[in-house]
């Protein structure tokens, strides 16, 4: 029975843990912190896959395209490809585990549309999907630990990779409140320790998610790729000293952006996007707030920020769909936004560069995986909203080929 080492408690380390037992192998769980404490607890928007629900005669081909399109053709078109005709059938697999997504009044996975999407396509949880998501996966997880099928090992920060030529054959941690060095072998290691959001002073990640087991194994040798491919969310608010998301839900749902041009609401994003508004991907989100604010000199107030508003919305969807939005606006800006404009301005969300690894998710080192944010593979140079959740999840079923 292969015995597999999962590096990372976030979305992608629960899920590949999961998958490697269901696979039949000897599973050791390995994080620095709770999975409570992960970043992925933070994600906010939703998890992509071509249900149709909404009667759109949505595709995967339709996806797919509106992904290759957003990373501006850098992705791996022949994992994309992959990883989009399985999503559907992952986001069932995740409410029979007992994932709670809002659904419609006929009982249908409810879907919104989230930017650089031509389709409602987004599944979303209104209480979180990142609580829903992890809460269905650690209850998993502690169902197999009370099994004895899948040992978890909590305050462990991986170091190295311990290896024999170019293959792994496990790694180095230090506990973190001994300070001893533990040894741990296996016959393959899989690392999901998310991006390298803690590197930067303002961002709107983690600050536990620090990259160092990425900068670990490329000082060992490991191939990375798209290191300088870094998203900027267009949407969120300073807030205790780092930046806040303000969801992009809120634009899936109806929200617009602008500022004044003299006495009147400029619309910036409806004026030069006709056809999408302020559903264009992130990228250019992103450029046409800091062009207005910094080429233009447009910004509120002479502020390096722009007004989001969904006060126009109705109110069930803004006290239902988007409290989370409501809630960390009222905490921590004062502001309520059903009654006042949000304002917002571009900060550092996303990762898409990191281990580069081929369609079954190996690095360059034999017996060495990675998935989620520490890999590179499915976003090229720009990540759709509610792509990383799936992409975490897909990306590691690579366990069911370690034979």
């Amino acid at each position: 029975m292969p015995e597999i080492i999962v590096v990372g408690n976030g979305l992608a380390g629960l899920s590949a843990a999961i998958s490697a037992v269901e696979s039949g192998s000897e599973v050791t769980l390995i994080s620095q912190n709770t999975a409570e404490r992960s970043q992925s607890v933070m994600a906010a928007g939703g998890i992509n896959a071509a249900l149709n629900t909404k009667g759109q005669e949505d595709s995967v081909e339709q996806h797919y395209e509106d992904t290759i399109k957003s990373g501006c053709g850098l992705a791996d078109s022949e994992a994309l490809k992959c990883m989009i005709q399985e999503a559907p059938a992952i986001v069932k697999k995740l409410s029979k585990m007992g994932v709670i997504f809002s659904r419609d009044k006929n009982g249908n996975l409810d879907l919104r549309y989230f930017g650089g999407q031509k389709k409602m396509r987004t599944a979303f949880s209104k209480s979180g999907i990142g609580r829903q998501l992890m809460c269905g996966m650690s209850q998993e997880v502690r169902r197999l630990a009370a099994k004895e099928k899948i040992k978890i090992r909590e305050n462990l920060k991986f170091l190295s990779v311990i290896t024999d030529g170019n293959t792994c054959f496990g790694g180095i941690f230090r506990d973190q409140f001994t300070g001893k060095l533990i040894a741990v072998t296996g016959d393959a290691m899989i690392l999901a320790t998310g991006g390298m959001n803690g590197i930067f002073g303002r961002t709107t990640g983690s600050l536990l998610s620090d990259g160092s087991a990425t900068a670990a194994v490329f000082r060992q040798g490991v191939k990375l790729a798209n290191c300088e491919m870094i998203q900027y969310h267009p949407t969120t608010v300073e807030a205790n000293g780092k930046r806040m998301l303000i969801s992009e839900a809120t634009r899936g749902e109806g929200g617009r952006l602008f500022t004044y041009r003299g006495k009147e609401r400029w619309y910036f994003m409806e004026e030069w996007y006709p056809d999408r508004g302020n559903l264009m991907p992130r990228d250019i989100v992103s450029k046409s707030i800091y062009k207005v604010c910094n080429d233009l000199k447009l910004g509120i107030e002479q502020k390096n920020q722009v007004y989001l508003d969904i006060s126009f919305l109705p109110e069930e969807i803004i006290h239902a769909k988007l409290k989370e939005v409501c809630d960390l606006c009222k905490i921590y800006l004062k502001i309520d936004p059903s009654e006042e404009c949000i304002p917002v301005y571009p900060g550092i969300h996303y990762f898409m560069g990191g281990i580069y690894v081929d369609k079954n998710h190996q690095s360059s080192m034999e017996g060495l995986y990675a998935a989620g944010e520490c890999a590179c593979q499915y976003h090229g140079a720009n990540r759709l909203g509610g792509n990383s959740t799936l992409g975490a999840i897909y990306g590691a079923e690579w366990q069911q080929k370690v034979q």
